[in-house]
């Protein structure tokens, strides 16, 4: 049996598979709205100095680092899930991290910021009963811009487009159970 946190409450037991990388954990959450950075949803919006999806223009440097997020992640959509979950987790040990990103060279201004940190986790995100493929998408807080400062409460997901999928609807996305540790209540 393993434990695992739901929704802010105490821990309840589950059964969880495990995986070809060890023991899984189920976190639980409910879809919420981020800054739309990642998706280029707020281009042209005030407090987005950028001029597209950051995911978009991040993933030409993943892919030059070994990363090709398009092939990790099969029909990918430009943009991240947010999974509200709670409770807050620190990233432990990630799949891959990318350092040293510069992916706003050749921007001015506020969308100029220093090279940035990522990890990722391999992750199936589950909803409505189906599961999707997906990469939980971990800027390190130590090198992200304060424009959308890092919430340890929510699970950023890069997956494919997700059918039926709303904000505020009931998600959970699993992962090794290694990737991460638990926070002190928020």
């Amino acid at each position: 049996m393993l434990r695992f946190p739901t929704q802010g409450r105490p821990q309840d037991e589950v059964q969880m598979p495990v995986g070809e990388d060890g023991p899984q954990t189920l976190h639980q959450g409910r879809v919420g709205r981020g800054f739309q950075m990642a998706s280029g949803g707020s281009v042209g919006q005030p407090g987005n100095p950028f001029p597209a999806s950051t995911v978009k223009m991040q993933a030409p440097f993943f892919r030059a680092a070994g990363l090709d997020l398009a092939a990790e992640v099969p029909g990918l959509v430009w943009g991240t899930i947010n999974v509200e979950l709670g409770y807050g987790l620190r990233r432990a040990t990630p799949d891959i991290t990318v350092t040293d990103v510069d992916w706003t060279d050749g921007l001015t201004g506020a969308g100029r910021i220093a090279p940035e940190t990522f990890s990722f986790v391999r992750c199936r995100l589950i909803h409505a009963g189906r599961d999707y493929p997906g990469l939980i998408y971990l800027p390190h807080p130590e090198t992200k811009p304060p424009t959308n400062a890092h919430r340890y409460d929510i699970l950023e997901v890069l997956t494919c487009r997700v059918e039926g999928l709303a904000d505020g609807q009931p998600v959970a996305v699993l992962c090794r159970a290694d990737a991460f540790e638990p926070m002190a209540p928020l």
